[in-house]
């Protein structure tokens, strides 16, 4: 296979975003008047939480453009988020940076045969973690313009802000994608099947407990886990 240098493209790209929440729940009667009941549950039904949230991110995107429209494409990404947490009067900051770089390529394998192969790694200062994803695609056009793609890939997540507030020593939640798809245009229609399977790993959980201490009252209490639970999905539409 030979491979000819068209040209080369760099794509770079800023944003910013600033959020803020104030959020106030009461406990009230038919005559909406406020309850103050010692009881649980209702003894947290009267609560105040403030959210403050600023978010950046940073992008560069290096493509080098070859013949039969095949690319090679490598880049870095930063995201940068700083959060400011309020239940009632506990305050509770995070901060967090998430480096990533990556690379990926559009490959003609032969006339009718595509292929997109990648790799993708990210660092969290939060978490103090590293996580490495490969993803790739296979493309087959069939004489009358129908065309089938499979795709495979990892993807991580990090965890809500509302689960990071009360365990910082959290680990990603990720899952495994499986996608296959046909589709076909014809008379300005677009016929499109598809299939997925997805298999997830660390997901959150909370076990919530209940005691009581003096005078009867009830007090809960709340630990987040991330056991080796596995959830699959399978769709198919059309």
């Amino acid at each position: 296979m030979i491979f000819i240098l068209t040209k080369s493209i760099t794509d770079a790209a800023l944003a910013y975003n600033y959020n803020k929440q104030h959020v106030y729940n009461q406990l009230q009667n038919s005559a909406h008047q406020q309850l103050f009941l010692s009881s649980f549950p209702f003894n947290e039904k009267n609560n105040t939480v403030k959210t403050s949230s600023n978010f950046a991110q940073g992008r560069v995107v290096f493509t080098k453009m070859f013949s039969y429209n095949q690319a090679l494409r490598f880049g870095t990404e930063q995201f940068y988020n700083y959060d400011d947490y309020t239940s009632n009067d506990t305050l509770t900051n995070l901060k967090d940076i998430l480096t990533a770089a990556f690379a990926e390529s559009d490959i003609r394998i032969a006339k009718n045969i595509a292929a997109k192969i990648g790799v993708r790694a990210e660092y969290s200062s939060l978490l103090a973690k590293i996580n490495i994803t490969p993803r790739i695609s296979f493309a087959y056009r069939f004489n009358d313009g129908g065309q089938i793609n499979m795709a495979y890939g990892i993807f991580y997540q990090k965890p809500e802000l509302i689960y990071l507030i009360q365990n910082t020593h959290l680990d990603y939640t990720h899952a495994n994608h499986y996608i296959v798809n046909y589709q076909k245009k014809a008379n300005n229609r677009l016929l499109r099947i598809e299939a997925y399977y997805k298999k997830y790993k660390a997901l959150i959980s909370a076990n919530t407990t209940t005691r009581k201490v003096g005078n009867g009252v009830i007090v809960r209490s709340q630990t987040l886990q991330q056991p080796l639970k596995f959830a699959v999905a399978a769709t198919l539409f059309f």
